[in-house]
């Protein structure tokens, strides 16, 4: 299954607790994706761990439409042996889990 990051939201510590999670169908030649529904990171990482593939998405204001960026991963933190979301290394800034939407603001619940 293929699934698409487009926001996170983190805590106060700036580190990512939950994300918005699409889930992905390719039919006609296109990716159609869901509303998504906030997640939270260790159910992405089980998502992850079963052979899952998961990219970040990106609105592209130019051109009107979501744009599938960086292939998402399941990462052990080297000094605290956590295992986190790390989009890839040889991707842009722009489309970094970390420079996705913020929504910690957005919403009322998301604290």
């Amino acid at each position: 299954m293929m699934y698409f990051i487009s926001g996170v939201w983190k805590n106060d510590d700036d580190v990512i607790t939950d994300v918005l999670l699409h889930e992905a169908n390719y039919s006609g030649g296109i990716w159609l994706f869901d509303e998504g529904i906030k997640t939270p990171e260790a159910d992405v990482i089980s998502l992850l761990r079963s052979n899952n593939e998961i990219h970040t998405i990106v609105w592209l204001y130019s051109g009107k439409y979501w744009e599938i960026k960086a292939h998402v991963r399941a990462m052990i933190q080297r000094y605290t042996g956590k295992v986190c979301l790390r989009s890839a290394k040889d991707e842009t800034t722009r489309d970094n889990l970390d420079n996705l939407l913020n929504f910690t603001n957005f919403f009322a619940d998301s604290q």
